[in-house]
């Protein structure tokens, strides 16, 4: 099963996207910040899902920083604030998606399903 680090500083946004992916039978772990992220991403993660504004780095700097050590992770940016060059940035990072505030809770679950089971058959071929 692959499993998704959710990068959040918004407490309650963590935990009600944690309490969802849950609920649809994801595996999910939870990050307040890049710091703690890159704890959790050390031990072994498939898909990132995390804000793009952070407290202590970006959410570009925390995917190019778990890209070091974990180049085949798929990276999922949300953000409220779409930026032209966030987006050229998160190009060059090979950034897989991104997703606007308020999050679309449907296209979200959508979109972890169809990326966990490429991921999946991927790991298995």
């Amino acid at each position: 099963m692959s499993k998704v680090l959710v990068v959040e500083d918004d407490k309650n946004t963590l935990a009600g996207l944690l309490e969802i992916l849950n609920f649809e039978g994801f595996e999910v772990c939870g990050a307040p910040d890049a710091r703690s992220a890159l704890v959790l991403a050390d031990a072994g993660v498939d898909v990132l899902l995390t804000d793009l504004r952070l407290p202590d780095m970006s959410g570009l700097e925390l995917i190019d920083e778990i890209q070091k050590s974990q180049t085949d992770i798929v990276s999922i940016v949300m953000t409220a604030y779409g930026a032209p060059e966030s987006y050229s940035r998160g190009e060059k990072l090979a950034v897989n998606a991104w997703l606007t505030k308020p999050l679309n809770l449907d296209k979200l679950v959508h979109l972890l399903a169809e990326v966990t089971s490429a991921s999946t058959v991927t790991q298995q071929a």
